[in-house]
Protein backbone atom coordinates (compact mmCIF):
# COMPACT_ATOMS: atom_id res chain seq x y z
CA UNK A 1 0.00 0.00 0.00
CA UNK A 2 2.98 2.37 0.59
CA UNK A 3 3.96 1.78 -2.77
CA UNK A 4 1.23 2.61 -4.43
CA UNK A 5 0.79 5.96 -2.08
CA UNK A 6 4.44 6.84 -3.18
CA UNK A 7 3.44 6.10 -6.73
CA UNK A 8 0.44 8.17 -6.73
CA UNK A 9 2.36 10.97 -4.73
CA UNK A 10 4.95 11.61 -7.48
CA UNK A 11 2.23 11.06 -10.23
CA UNK A 12 0.46 14.11 -8.93
CA UNK A 13 4.05 16.02 -8.29
CA UNK A 14 5.22 15.45 -12.16
CA UNK A 15 2.19 16.20 -13.55
CA UNK A 16 1.48 19.54 -12.41
CA UNK A 17 5.52 19.69 -13.12
CA UNK A 18 5.86 18.35 -16.31
CA UNK A 19 9.26 19.89 -17.02
CA UNK A 20 11.14 18.37 -14.70
CA UNK A 21 12.67 14.77 -14.17
CA UNK A 22 10.95 12.78 -11.58
CA UNK A 23 14.16 12.01 -10.46
CA UNK A 24 15.03 15.91 -10.14
CA UNK A 25 11.59 16.31 -8.14
CA UNK A 26 12.68 13.80 -5.79
CA UNK A 27 16.14 14.89 -5.03
CA UNK A 28 14.77 18.83 -4.60
CA UNK A 29 12.10 17.96 -2.43
CA UNK A 30 14.50 16.11 -0.03
CA UNK A 31 16.47 19.24 0.19
CA UNK A 32 13.80 21.32 0.49
CA UNK A 33 12.94 19.25 3.74
CA UNK A 34 16.03 17.77 4.84
CA UNK A 35 16.07 17.49 8.84
CA UNK A 36 12.73 19.23 9.22
CA UNK A 37 10.85 16.71 10.44
CA UNK A 38 7.15 16.50 8.81
CA UNK A 39 5.41 13.57 10.48
CA UNK A 40 2.71 14.34 13.22
CA UNK A 41 3.63 17.61 12.79
CA UNK A 42 0.60 20.55 11.44
CA UNK A 43 2.30 22.64 8.80
CA UNK A 44 1.24 26.19 6.76
CA UNK A 45 2.33 26.43 3.41
CA UNK A 46 1.92 30.16 2.76
CA UNK A 47 1.57 30.33 -1.77
CA UNK A 48 0.82 26.99 -2.18
CA UNK A 49 0.73 27.44 -5.71
CA UNK A 50 -0.10 24.19 -7.58
CA UNK A 51 -0.26 22.18 -4.20
CA UNK A 52 2.68 19.52 -4.78
CA UNK A 53 4.24 20.26 -1.23
CA UNK A 54 1.40 19.90 0.21
CA UNK A 55 0.81 16.53 -1.66
CA UNK A 56 4.32 15.67 -0.41
CA UNK A 57 4.02 16.84 3.06
CA UNK A 58 1.07 14.92 3.70
CA UNK A 59 2.39 11.96 2.08
CA UNK A 60 5.07 11.90 4.93
CA UNK A 61 2.99 11.85 7.46
CA UNK A 62 2.20 15.37 8.56
CA UNK A 63 -1.40 15.30 11.10
CA UNK A 64 -2.91 18.22 9.10
CA UNK A 65 -1.54 21.09 5.79
CA UNK A 66 -3.11 24.09 5.48
CA UNK A 67 -2.12 26.19 2.03
CA UNK A 68 -3.08 29.67 1.18
CA UNK A 69 -3.30 30.51 -2.09
CA UNK A 70 -4.87 34.08 -2.74
CA UNK A 71 -4.62 32.79 -6.80
CA UNK A 72 -6.85 29.76 -6.02
CA UNK A 73 -10.00 31.71 -5.83
CA UNK A 74 -9.60 32.61 -9.52
CA UNK A 75 -6.88 32.84 -11.58
CA UNK A 76 -5.85 29.26 -11.49
CA UNK A 77 -8.86 26.82 -11.89
CA UNK A 78 -8.89 23.54 -9.96
CA UNK A 79 -7.18 24.61 -6.96
CA UNK A 80 -9.47 23.93 -4.36
CA UNK A 81 -9.94 20.86 -5.69
CA UNK A 82 -6.43 19.96 -4.02
CA UNK A 83 -8.28 19.51 -0.46
CA UNK A 84 -10.44 16.26 -2.01
CA UNK A 85 -8.20 15.01 -4.61
CA UNK A 86 -4.68 14.74 -2.88
CA UNK A 87 -6.24 12.90 0.08
CA UNK A 88 -8.18 10.56 -2.32
CA UNK A 89 -5.45 9.76 -4.50
CA UNK A 90 -2.82 9.21 -1.07
CA UNK A 91 -5.80 6.74 0.38
CA UNK A 92 -5.45 9.35 3.48
CA UNK A 93 -8.59 10.91 5.54
CA UNK A 94 -10.36 13.58 4.38
CA UNK A 95 -9.19 16.98 6.52
CA UNK A 96 -5.99 15.86 6.07
CA UNK A 97 -5.64 18.52 3.70
CA UNK A 98 -6.96 22.21 3.37
CA UNK A 99 -6.54 25.02 0.19
CA UNK A 100 -7.74 28.43 1.49
CA UNK A 101 -7.98 30.93 -1.08
CA UNK A 102 -6.22 33.84 1.45
CA UNK A 103 -3.56 36.04 1.95
CA UNK A 104 -1.23 35.28 5.15
CA UNK A 105 -2.75 39.16 6.06
CA UNK A 106 -6.06 38.11 5.71
CA UNK A 107 -6.18 34.60 6.93
CA UNK A 108 -7.79 34.23 10.11
CA UNK A 109 -6.10 30.94 12.23
CA UNK A 110 -8.77 30.84 15.38
CA UNK A 111 -6.29 29.56 17.71
CA UNK A 112 -4.52 27.22 15.21
CA UNK A 113 -1.22 26.70 15.89
CA UNK A 114 1.75 25.61 13.43
CA UNK A 115 4.93 23.20 14.18
CA UNK A 116 6.35 24.06 10.21
CA UNK A 117 5.48 27.37 7.90
CA UNK A 118 7.23 26.84 4.38
CA UNK A 119 7.67 29.84 2.07
CA UNK A 120 8.71 28.44 -1.25
CA UNK A 121 9.34 31.27 -3.32
CA UNK A 122 6.29 32.88 -2.36
CA UNK A 123 7.85 35.58 -0.01
CA UNK A 124 7.89 38.29 -2.26
CA UNK A 125 4.39 38.10 -3.33
CA UNK A 126 3.56 38.71 0.21
CA UNK A 127 3.81 42.56 -0.67
CA UNK A 128 5.78 42.88 -3.94
CA UNK A 129 5.94 47.05 -3.74
CA UNK A 130 7.28 46.45 0.21
CA UNK A 131 9.60 43.25 -1.14
CA UNK A 132 11.18 45.68 -3.98
CA UNK A 133 11.74 48.57 -1.99
CA UNK A 134 12.82 46.83 1.92
CA UNK A 135 15.99 47.42 1.61
CA UNK A 136 15.62 51.17 1.21
CA UNK A 137 12.30 52.30 2.91
CA UNK A 138 11.51 51.95 6.29
CA UNK A 139 8.15 51.92 5.59
CA UNK A 140 8.46 48.99 3.36
CA UNK A 141 10.11 47.19 6.17
CA UNK A 142 7.42 47.73 8.77
CA UNK A 143 4.94 46.29 6.69
CA UNK A 144 6.90 42.88 6.40
CA UNK A 145 7.73 43.06 10.42
CA UNK A 146 4.05 43.19 10.90
CA UNK A 147 2.83 40.03 8.19
CA UNK A 148 6.08 38.31 9.80
CA UNK A 149 4.62 39.25 13.61
CA UNK A 150 1.91 36.75 12.82
CA UNK A 151 3.79 34.43 11.30
CA UNK A 152 5.74 34.38 14.31
CA UNK A 153 2.68 34.10 16.08
CA UNK A 154 1.30 30.97 14.23
CA UNK A 155 4.79 28.94 14.82
CA UNK A 156 4.28 27.30 18.37
CA UNK A 157 7.86 27.63 20.51
CA UNK A 158 10.36 25.08 18.52
CA UNK A 159 8.65 25.57 15.55
CA UNK A 160 10.69 25.83 11.76
CA UNK A 161 9.96 28.44 9.49
CA UNK A 162 11.41 27.53 5.91
CA UNK A 163 11.83 30.53 3.39
CA UNK A 164 13.02 29.61 -0.32
CA UNK A 165 13.31 32.10 -3.05
CA UNK A 166 16.07 33.80 -5.23
CA UNK A 167 18.52 37.06 -4.24
CA UNK A 168 17.87 39.89 -5.79
CA UNK A 169 21.91 39.82 -6.75
CA UNK A 170 22.85 38.08 -9.47
CA UNK A 171 25.98 38.21 -12.72
CA UNK A 172 23.39 38.00 -15.40
CA UNK A 173 21.32 41.38 -14.43
CA UNK A 174 23.77 43.10 -12.91
CA UNK A 175 25.10 43.52 -16.29
CA UNK A 176 21.46 44.26 -18.37
CA UNK A 177 21.34 40.57 -19.41
CA UNK A 178 18.46 38.26 -18.99
CA UNK A 179 19.34 35.18 -16.79
CA UNK A 180 19.48 32.10 -19.07
CA UNK A 181 19.02 29.63 -16.40
CA UNK A 182 15.68 31.42 -14.93
CA UNK A 183 14.90 34.07 -17.71
CA UNK A 184 11.28 34.95 -15.48
CA UNK A 185 12.66 36.25 -12.26
CA UNK A 186 12.19 39.68 -11.53
CA UNK A 187 15.25 40.21 -9.76
CA UNK A 188 14.34 43.76 -8.39
CA UNK A 189 11.61 42.29 -6.40
CA UNK A 190 13.58 40.19 -4.47
CA UNK A 191 15.92 40.17 -1.31
CA UNK A 192 18.88 38.89 -0.42
CA UNK A 193 18.23 36.29 3.22
CA UNK A 194 20.38 38.50 5.25
CA UNK A 195 16.98 40.90 4.76
CA UNK A 196 15.14 38.73 5.48
CA UNK A 197 17.04 37.16 8.85
CA UNK A 198 17.48 40.62 10.26
CA UNK A 199 13.43 41.44 9.79
CA UNK A 200 12.72 37.79 10.89
CA UNK A 201 14.76 38.37 14.09
CA UNK A 202 13.08 41.28 15.14
CA UNK A 203 9.54 38.77 15.13
CA UNK A 204 11.43 35.98 17.52
CA UNK A 205 13.03 33.91 15.03
CA UNK A 206 15.93 32.76 15.64
CA UNK A 207 19.49 30.11 14.97
CA UNK A 208 19.36 31.24 10.81
CA UNK A 209 21.10 28.59 8.60
CA UNK A 210 21.19 29.50 5.09
CA UNK A 211 22.06 27.30 1.95
CA UNK A 212 22.21 27.93 -1.63
CA UNK A 213 20.62 25.68 -4.15
CA UNK A 214 22.31 23.98 -7.24
CA UNK A 215 20.84 22.46 -10.33
CA UNK A 216 18.00 19.98 -9.34
CA UNK A 217 19.50 18.36 -13.11
CA UNK A 218 23.01 17.35 -11.58
CA UNK A 219 21.22 16.18 -7.97
CA UNK A 220 24.07 15.63 -5.55
CA UNK A 221 26.74 16.15 -8.02
CA UNK A 222 25.72 19.35 -7.39
CA UNK A 223 26.80 20.01 -3.81
CA UNK A 224 29.88 21.95 -4.07
CA UNK A 225 27.56 24.26 -5.87
CA UNK A 226 25.78 24.87 -2.99
CA UNK A 227 27.90 28.55 -2.35
CA UNK A 228 27.03 32.50 -2.53
CA UNK A 229 29.81 32.75 -5.14
CA UNK A 230 28.75 29.61 -7.25
CA UNK A 231 24.58 30.69 -6.95
CA UNK A 232 25.66 34.34 -8.25
CA UNK A 233 26.33 33.10 -11.40
CA UNK A 234 23.74 30.65 -11.69
CA UNK A 235 20.12 31.43 -9.95
CA UNK A 236 21.07 32.78 -6.68
CA UNK A 237 18.46 30.62 -5.19
CA UNK A 238 18.62 29.67 -1.62
CA UNK A 239 16.80 28.03 1.35
CA UNK A 240 17.13 29.60 4.70
CA UNK A 241 15.49 27.73 8.18
CA UNK A 242 14.63 29.68 11.15
CA UNK A 243 13.47 28.56 14.43
CA UNK A 244 10.97 30.15 17.02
Amino acid sequence: MHGQKSSNLWKIITERNPHRSLGDLQYYFNYVFQNVPLKDRVVLEIGCGSGIMAAYIAHKGAEFVLGLEPEAGGSIPGHLNLSREIPEALALNPGRIQILPATIQAYDPQGVKFDVVLMHNSINHLDEKASTNLHVSQEARKIYLHIFDKISGLLNDGGTLLILDCSRYNFWPSLGLRNPFCPEIQWGKHQPPEVWIYLLRRCGLRRPKIQWTSFKTIRGLGKPLRNRFAAYFFTSHFRLEMNK
